[in-house]
């Protein structure tokens, strides 16, 4: 059964359902900024390993090897998150192909993966939008 108003006809009551969103600028921001955190992360660990002081001077040239990508596709990330996130993707599937741990694929190849796929979704293009967003005026009353 309807209800009805004043005028006679039936009232339809709909309540909006709320919406949480994310600006993809934000999202495009924070895989940037989430890529050079790994690639920090992974310098980090290539450097313990070195200094660690039980491996000799020979062993650092695998570990530079190993590290030197990984920084730089973070970097690029940062700078140039479209390239960044097309090139994290086949280096994604090759760090799941080379390394047989499975710890080793969670750490390199899964943020690798998801990183490239969000930076590809959201480039530079999402974060022009930000910079052109509308600025609020303060109420110089609220002050």
């Amino acid at each position: 059964m309807h209800e009805t108003g004043i005028t006679g006809f039936p009232i339809t009551l709909s309540m909006r359902r709320p919406r949480i969103s994310i600006p993809n600028s934000i999202i495009s921001w924070g895989a940037s900024l989430i890529s050079v955190l790994w690639g920090m992360f992974w310098l980090w660990f290539a450097l313990m390993h070195i200094l660690d002081g039980s491996d000799t001077s020979a062993s650092i040239m695998p570990v530079v090897i190993f590290s030197l990508p990984v920084l730089l596709l973070s970097m690029l990330a940062l700078t140039m998150p479209r390239i960044g996130g097309i090139l994290m993707i086949p280096a994604a599937v090759f760090g799941a192909w080379f390394f047989d741990d499975a710890g080793a694929r969670m750490l390199l190849a899964t943020p690798a993966l998801l990183l490239g796929a969000t930076l590809i979704y959201a480039g530079p293009w999402r974060r022009r939008k930000l910079a052109h967003l509308p600025r609020r005026r303060r109420n110089r009353a609220t002050l």
